[in-house]
């Protein structure tokens, strides 16, 4: 949604947790096997994303939403489920995690955008990730954020063609074909 939102929020965790976490980073997309595979590497772990949000309410104009910013903390740990979650002398738990994340963003203000609420922390275990031996949170906050528009809706031309390119999978950032549609009036 906001690319100074998104290193903000990363650089604080980063400042904020320090040595005790092996990577704080942005989600690069969906969630499926190989990317958790690759993210268990890291445990423990805070990985960022933000899956947008709905319209900010009341307004005439679309002009905001109330985005969502969701941190997915990723924790492994070899004497099993608890100390996954609770961690111990040796290396932080999730829920010691969820705890300072929430301390750390719940009211804060992000300069020029607004001020982030908590809205949940969620378990979101399942067997599939049980079967793997991580433990995963996610700790979401709301922040509204609001868009100003360099230029006047009524200044606009109409919509009248679209352009695409294609790159066909496999995906190697060449453009496999184009196309444009003149739209009616």
């Amino acid at each position: 949604m906001d690319g100074l939102v998104e290193d903000h929020l990363i650089d604080k965790v980063k400042a904020h947790f320090g040595r005790t976490l092996r990577l704080v980073a942005a989600l690069p997309g969906e969630w499926d096997d190989e990317m958790l595979k690759k993210l268990l590497l890291n445990a423990p772990a805070v990985y960022l994303a933000c899956p947008g949000g709905p319209r900010t309410p009341g307004e005439s104009d679309l002009v905001g939403i109330n985005s969502r910013w969701l941190f997915y903390v990723i924790t492994t740990h070899a004497g099993g489920e608890a100390q996954r979650r609770r961690g111990d002398a040796l290396q932080i738990g999730a829920w010691e995690i969820c705890r300072r994340l929430v301390v750390l963003f719940h009211n804060h203000t992000i300069p020029d955008v607004g001020t982030m609420d908590l809205a949940s922390i969620d378990n979101l275990y399942n067997g599939s990730i049980e079967n793997k031996g991580v433990t995963l949170y996610g700790v979401r906050f709301e922040l509204p954020i609001h868009f100003d528009a360099d230029i006047s809706l009524a200044t606009l031309d109409d919509f009248e063609t679209f352009h695409v390119d294609f790159d066909l999978e496999p995906a190697d950032g060449n453009i496999d074909g184009q196309t444009d549609i003149d739209l009616p009036q």
